[in-house]
């Protein structure tokens, strides 16, 4: 009898030791947390991906462009696409280290959907070993649940349906996808926006509010305050094509308009930008004297400001513009500060000195609420953030990817501190691909409480 070569008896032990190892290196989610969430602001899920942390919110190929506008089922954040007609479509939800959701096996994966898809969809998962498996979820009535157009509609699969038969749940790559199915493509062109994706264990339980049929108040109340930071690209850059301003203003504007900021702190925008931005965003908004902060004037009264000169770089003047607020419902004070440091160490560790010194002369000595939010050039863990973290007592409230540089790049260069404040919750909108993107930076959103 022939028995097999040395050399593949040895390649078999490294397969199997390799599969060991990825087995190793993962992240567990146990059954006994009952609910795992893959996407969502559901408070029973004991275990959760984050967005901009530890995963990624993927449009697949461009075949699905960011789509304002649609009001989440849950909470403030969703996810939210548009699509074209005539073409295939796909995107997902990857964690950037392997789950293991084994323990999901005899549970089911659950999510809303609202859509104005006028044929049938995939919904699936994968692994990190390349397969996949996906599950025909058709529009109306079905086994998995009553998909009704342009309404906010459960879903939910088993995870045997969904796992097929090479699918290791052991080693999750996409907790979460949906795709067209081959061949049948939407006739006309679509919106598609999901939320509350979660995983849940046999026997776990998710309650979910009913959704809502008509758009709320989002504005915030008592000692709520909605603040933003974000970086527009100027106009100035020439970028081409769709990344030029004049293909972008729109898309920035409605960003700025969707995420409905009471106070933002915006960087690298012109005269013009500004302006523009401005007339787009609503009448109820105003500027500061020097224009690096944009707020809400029916909300907020400013009682004084100024201008701290920073550390220049090869762009020329650095600075920061603040304004001391009050707010006019309740009369809380609070100073808000924004900032947009150089690209250069010099500069920057130049600037969090500066900074650092400044702050206790415009806020009481750290009597007075205050934040501090802008793009500072650095990444977490640098010398200029340590300073600024640790030698005031400024609390960073995101910890995320804010900078994307148009081709899909993940750092933080981007930041909303606070002191005297408490953060709710922060996020970054994700749902949009790198080329159509509003910027080459996301904004940060976080609604702080007093």
């Amino acid at each position: 009898m022939k028995t097999k070569p040395h050399y593949l008896k040895g390649s078999r032990k490294l397969y199997f030791l390799a599969i060991i190892l990825a087995v190793s290196f993962t992240k567990k989610s146990s059954a006994q947390n009952q609910v795992f969430s893959v996407y969502g602001e559901d408070t029973s899920a004991a275990d959760r991906l984050i967005a901009g942390y530890d995963a990624e919110i993927y449009p697949w190929e461009g075949t699905l462009r960011y789509k304002s506008g649609v009001q989440p089922f849950k909470g403030s954040q969703h996810i939210s696409w548009a699509g074209r007609s005539g073409v295939w479509f796909g995107g997902g939800i990857q964690s950037d280290q392997p789950l293991d959701l084994s323990d999901y096996g005899e549970g089911y994966i659950q999510f809303h959907i609202k859509t104005t898809l006028d044929v049938d969809f995939r919904v699936g998962v994968t692994d990190r070993y390349g397969n996949a498996h996906y599950v025909v979820v058709p529009l109306g009535a079905s086994k998995y649940g009553d998909v009704q157009r342009d309404r906010w509609s459960p879903v939910r699969i088993p995870v045997r349906d969904i796992r097929g038969i090479k699918i290791d749940l052991r080693t999750i790559r996409y907790a979460f996808a949906i795709t067209s199915i081959t061949n049948t493509y939407p006739k006309k062109s679509f919106n598609l926006a999901v939320d509350e994706i979660v995983w849940v264990a046999d026997g776990g339980k998710v309650t979910l509010p009913t959704p809502p049929t008509s758009g709320g108040d989002t504005t915030a109340k008592g000692g709520d305050l909605r603040v933003m930071t974000f970086n527009v690209r100027t106009e100035l850059a020439n970028d081409p094509g769709e990344r030029s301003w004049n293909a972008r203003r729109y898309r920035v504007s409605q960003y700025i308009k969707d995420s409905r900021p009471d106070v933002l702190g915006i960087q690298e925008a012109t005269g013009g930008q500004h302006d523009f931005i401005r007339s787009q965003i609503g009448s109820q908004y105003g500027s500061s004297p020097r224009r690096q902060i944009i707020y809400r004037r029916d909300r907020l009264r400013i009682r004084d400001s100024g201008r701290i000169y920073l550390v220049a770089d090869k762009w020329g003047n650095r600075s920061a513009e603040w304004l001391e607020f009050e707010v006019k419902p309740t009369g809380q004070r609070f100073v808000f500060v924004a900032s947009h440091w150089g690209v250069d160490r010099n500069s920057q560790q130049g600037s969090a000195n500066i900074m650092r010194d400044a702050l206790g002369g415009i806020n009481g000595n750290w009597r007075v609420p205050t934040i501090f939010v802008g793009d500072l050039n650095v990444q977490p863990g640098s010398r200029p953030l340590t300073t600024l973290l640790d030698q005031t007592p400024l609390k960073n409230f995101f910890w995320g990817s804010t900078f994307n540089a148009w081709y899909g790049a993940n750092i933080q260069l981007d930041y909303v501190t606070g002191h005297r404040v408490s953060k709710k919750d922060c996020f970054v909108e994700r749902s949009h691909n790198s080329f159509q993107a509003p910027s080459d930076h996301r904004g940060i959103v976080c609604n702080l409480r007093f």
